[in-house]
């Protein structure tokens, strides 16, 4: 596990977090058809779904700089509170979306890259934190 560094997980995170960015922005109207079904997507929501596209590449900016730009325990911190940005961010997107149609689904192309970039930071974050000066 010597790869898994916070530096190395951060640059994972920054990647990850882009490139479903960019994917957003290419997929919005597809994306809000296979969540909210294709008879409740009214025209602003293609804008909704693309705009989380600009969310997901501004977190992985902050994420390459957080790669870049610290180290040492300072940067195992922030990568564990990456970790639970996306936790908080997952888990309230799912409430509020459920709450408001209970046959909202998350597509796994979403979720799935969100847990596992949930554990990585978690463990390196951990590992950071006790190998750290």
């Amino acid at each position: 596990m010597s790869k898994l560094t916070t530096k190395n997980v951060m640059w994972i995170y920054a990647i990850v977090n882009i490139l479903m960015g960019i994917g957003s922005l290419f997929t919005g109207k597809s994306t809000a058809e296979a969540s909210w079904g294709k008879a409740n997507v009214l025209a602003h929501d293609k804008f909704y779904e693309q705009g989380y596209g600009f969310a997901f590449i501004a977190i992985g900016i902050l994420a390459l700089g957080i790669a870049l730009c610290t180290s040492g325990k300072a940067q195992a911190k922030l990568t564990l509170l990456s970790g639970l940005g996306t936790l908080i961010f997952l888990g309230g997107f799912w409430i509020t979306a459920t709450s408001n149609d209970p046959k909202y689904t998350i597509g796994v192309a979403y979720w799935l890259p969100a847990v596992i970039l949930i554990i990585l930071t978690g463990v390196a974050g951990g590992q950071g934190l006790k190998s750290a000066d």
